[in-house]
């Protein structure tokens, strides 16, 4: 098969680097599939893609889209602004949607909703990743259940590999790090929904901890300010080539989202073999199992601070176990293999329909 996939931008986010991981193994398969941006990135860290547009909104991409798109079998539009593109771009081969977060939630308005409904109902296929969201799709934004597939998020197993002593140790040393400080990580963007402050808060109350915050944006600021302000052992280290290295010298990874899809940094620190500790939120709980790969936390404020550290520090005692259940979970059931012929079945399914017809 010949796959355009769409990416909204070329910033390095979890939708971004599925695209570019996705290709990489359908290539392998003896498929030819092309990644191409709608836009160019606002980020320094960015993934290898073409860039359909010099503008910076979407609409500038959907001429050239469509002169693109129609040389190929298939369109597959990865979450975000894809989905207006993609429909407006009018284009003669199938597109298949992947919706990367719970749709409800951005669908606030029934102007949003009659609008996304009908390009999700144009679309030959589209991808939740986890049940509900499938559920909906099918049930409020009225596509036909048999278009609509549960695709979970993914990671490569043989590059995030469970963290080694030595590994630990040389990392921690690198960060300037005891070798008996409970360290708690936490990777990806420093944005306003993440709620870092949250995590600051709680680590702050724990005796001997030490917070490791890999990633970048618009909150980076206000997490130092309150850091600053609680006193709280935390080093920001910005945007890091490899999240691994990072994770590498922790006890437990950790995040306090307000809102999130299935993060694929949860599915990374579970391969690496660290417990989890997350917010009850979008598609987590797929991946954080209570008490046996981690620990969620009902997102309401009630409280919520010293839950979360609550929830650290039993990490901290029965972090080993949940470390290798979280291992065993991950490569098993969001491997990229797995997730990879689950996609190459589905598009395959589609075009030979498209074929016969």
């Amino acid at each position: 098969m010949r796959i355009l996939q769409l990416i909204s931008d070329t910033d390095r986010r979890g939708a971004q680097v599925f695209a570019i991981q996705l290709a990489d193994r359908l290539n392998t398969r003896g498929h030819e599939v092309t990644t191409e941006a709608l836009v160019a990135g606002a980020s320094a860290a960015d993934v290898e893609a073409g860039v359909l547009s010099s503008d910076t909104k979407w609409r500038g991409a959907v001429s050239p889209l469509r002169k693109v798109g129609n040389s190929y079998d298939i369109v597959v539009a990865h979450g975000s602004s894809t989905l207006p593109a993609v429909k407006a771009a009018r284009l003669k081969v199938p597109y298949v949607y992947r919706s990367i977060g719970d749709l409800t939630h951005w669908v606030d308005t029934r102007r949003k909703r009659f609008w996304v409904s009908k390009a999700l109902r144009s679309a030959a296929g589209v991808t939740a990743l986890w049940p509900s969201v499938g559920q909906d799709i099918v049930h409020v934004f009225g596509v036909p259940k048999e278009r609509v597939r549960v695709i979970p998020n993914a990671s490569d197993p043989e590059d995030f590999t469970p963290i080694t002593p030595e590994e630990r140790s040389r990392s921690r040393q690198a960060l300037g790090l005891d070798a008996d400080t409970f360290v708690v990580v936490s990777v990806g963007a420093l944005a306003p929904e993440k709620r870092l402050d949250r995590l600051v808060h709680a680590v702050s109350r724990i005796d001997d901890a030490h917070l490791l915050i890999a990633g970048d944006g618009p909150s980076a600021d206000i997490v130092e300010r309150r850091a600053a302000e609680l006193k709280a052992p935390v080093t920001l280290l910005g945007a890091v080539a490899r999240a691994q290295e990072v994770m590498a010298a922790g006890d437990v990874f950790a995040m306090c989202s307000e809102t999130e899809g299935q993060p694929g940094v949860l599915i990374e620190a579970g391969l690496r073999g660290l417990p989890l500790v997350s917010t009850d939120v979008g598609g987590v709980r797929q991946i954080v199992r209570p008490r046996e790969t981690g620990f969620l936390i009902k997102p309401d404020e009630s409280g919520l601070i010293d839950r979360i550290a609550g929830a650290l520090e039993k990490s901290r005692t029965e972090g080993p176990a949940l470390g290798r259940n979280a291992r065993e979970l991950c490569a098993s059931t969001f491997s990229l293999d797995r997730v990879a012929t689950q996609w190459e079945n589905f598009l395959t399914e589609i075009v030979a329909a498209r074929g016969s017809g």
